[in-house]
């Protein structure tokens, strides 16, 4: 389906070819989906196809890794097509190819280099429906100790956007800590930098985490995560011929500025009275996200040539609780969590302020906050040998609000959509071994939802939603045979809490039966 591969591309794919035609130790390999362990000395093909609806899907993926002597050779290409049968018909592929090699010149010291290519084509005429990238580096890496490597990066990279051929060099180093013993503290960290400076755009890509971990004793652990990640994108942009004419390019060109920082705790008692386990774990969560234009049309002005930014903030609070006895065990958990995101819109002094009012009432609009509360159990009890009894209970309560009060007025559509939802879910399940090769288990299932719109304007769509479930499945696996049954009623109803008021509601409810073999 690619009609534009570049002669350097073809070729190495030939090379590849070559490689999986007349591999050393070869295996070939089919799965439906994609296995992420790596053979060593092997070729391996994965292909599967899909369709749901009216969307068609099809994967294939080769890969092979060697290792001779002091040499070592990676290489992979993937291919991925989705195509949409629909009055318009949509066709997208996307192709990866990469050959990754490594020269041990001593223990310490290793060489190589790595060649990327990426081809993404789409029918449909939208910003990235005809992207592709081709880069090659060269990468030393240096372990002074077993636990300890830096890996200087240097290369070169062609990158198409927008029918606009973009080059320039790449440049950057990553460096790995792994299990550095510090006064009986564990060190773990990766800092990876790189960046591709292509004529008009630039993009930095900076990831780097530090964990550090403190055991007691061999029962109580503790851990401390650190996370930071930069990533700064330039995409280009299409100008109408009034702003093209004014810039004297047709290009405009969009910087999108994420920075993340994580910082999370985990705390783990095991072996509490040779009964109980404990564990709890907390995190915050910080991100901020800019957008920028670089060509911004001020004659006559508009409320659309702001740039903007993104402020979000998370808490997460959580513990568990494991209790072991000869014939019952059970795991209780809780969890807590906060999140925050404001919308701000950056101030322009040549832009008279009316602009920039109405701008700032629109991303009012879209701030919203959240808290979600969640409590859950599982239970096991072994009533005999054979017989296993099992109880799973959750509870989870959501408060998501829209503070704006420009989410309701008289000029705006859009109505606020703060809410309420109240989920619980039960499940019992008893489960027979009649022997190692042969097992069979029934189970019964309830789920209600309850979903409640706090102001007026849409509270039409208060409603329960209750799911009944009643199934059986059995298996049966030995050296020769493998099958599997299931058995399953179903009952699901929808019922509007205002419907004897209201004519534009109505509740519902549908039975499924399904069997599989």
């Amino acid at each position: 389906m690619f009609s534009n591969y570049n002669s350097i591309h073809l070729w190495l794919t030939i090379a590849l070819c070559f490689i999986y035609i007349f591999p050393l130790n070869a295996s070939a390999q089919y799965y439906s989906r994609i296995d992420s362990t790596t053979k060593l000395n092997s070729t391996q093909a994965r292909t599967n196809y899909s369709k749901h609806l009216n969307i068609h899907t099809f994967s294939n993926s080769l890969s092979a890794y060697y290792y001779i002597d002091r040499l070592s050779l990676n290489a992979g290409n993937t291919f991925n097509s989705t195509f949409i049968d629909a009055a318009s018909k949509n066709i997208r592929d996307n192709n990866i190819f990469f050959m990754d090699s490594r020269y041990s010149l001593f223990d310490k010291l290793k060489i190589g280099g790595l060649f990327r290519s990426r081809i993404v084509t789409d029918n449909r005429k939208i910003g990235l429906s005809d992207v592709s990238e081709n880069s090659l580096v060269l990468v030393t890496e240096y372990a002074p100790v077993y636990n300890i490597s830096l890996r200087p990066i240097l290369g070169y990279k062609l990158d198409k956007q927008l029918e606009q051929n973009d080059k320039g060099l790449l440049y950057g180093f990553e460096s790995h800590l792994d299990n550095v013993n510090l006064a009986n503290y564990l060190l773990y960290s990766n800092v990876k930098y790189l960046n591709e400076d292509l004529n008009r755009r630039n993009n930095i890509t900076l990831n780097s985490n530090l964990s550090i971990k403190k055991y007691f004793t061999p029962d109580v652990l503790n851990s401390f995560n650190f996370e930071f990640n930069k990533i700064t994108r330039d995409f280009y942009t299409k100008l109408d011929s009034v702003q093209a004419k004014r810039f004297g390019s047709d290009l405009n060109v969009e910087t999108r500025d994420d920075d993340i920082l994580t910082l999370s705790e985990n705390l783990i008692y095991n072996n509490i009275f040779n009964i109980l386990d404990f564990e709890f774990n907390g995190g915050l969560y910080f991100r901020n996200v800019e957008r920028n234009t670089l060509y911004k049309l001020t004659d006559p002005p508009s409320k659309n040539i702001f740039d903007t930014k993104i402020d979000e903030f998370r808490l997460y609070l959580g513990s568990s609780f494991r209790l072991r006895l000869t014939d019952f065990s059970s795991q209780f958990r809780i969890n807590y969590t906060e999140r925050d995101e404001k919308h701000i819109v950056k101030n322009m002094s040549d832009v008279p302020e009316k602009f920039y009012l109405d701008r700032v009432e629109d991303e009012l609009k879209m701030n919203n906050s959240s808290l979600r509360f969640q409590l859950g159990s599982e239970s096991a009890y072994n009533l005999i040998s054979s017989d296993t009894l099992y109880l799973n209970l959750f509870l989870s309560k959501l408060v998501y609000n829209t503070p704006s009060i420009a989410n309701f007025s008289n000029r705006s559509n859009i109505f606020r959509d703060d809410r309420d939802e109240l989920l619980y879910i039960a499940r019992l399940t008893y489960k027979k071994f009649f022997s190692k090769f042969f097992t069979a288990s029934l189970f019964v299932e309830a789920y209600m939802n309850h979903l409640v719109y706090i102001y007026a304007e849409r509270s039409s769509n208060n409603n329960w939603n209750r799911v009944l479930r009643l199934a059986s499945n059995s298996r049966y696996n030995d050296k020769i045979l493998f099958s599997s049954n299931s058995f399953e009623v179903l009952a699901n109803y929808t019922i509007y809490d205002f419907e004897d008021i209201l004519n534009t509601v109505r509740s519902f409810s549908f039975r499924q039966f399904s069997f599989t073999d």
